[in-house]
């Protein structure tokens, strides 16, 4: 039975520009990155986005920013 949903399989990447949506809302402490299990599940993604000849873009945030505040960033990540 084929997912209700389209995969990387689905879809020909080469030459096209892939934007990644996804959840880096990393632990920070003291402006560093406490676990990377997150970015980690992403860069598989990612590795496999560029292996099939795309232009990534990463996208996400942090936290619940509110309107106005420059923090938190994801600059760390």
């Amino acid at each position: 039975m084929r997912a209700p949903f389209a995969t990387l399989d689905d879809v020909a990447c080469t030459g096209r520009r892939a934007l990644l949506r996804t959840d880096l809302n990393l632990p920070i402490q003291d402006g560093r990155i406490t676990s990377h299990a997150r970015l980690d599940a992403a860069l598989e993604t990612i590795g496999e986005l560029l292996d099939l000849g795309a232009r990534v873009l990463v996208c996400s945030h942090l936290g619940r920013p509110q309107p106005g505040d420059a923090e938190p960033s994801l600059a760390p990540v």
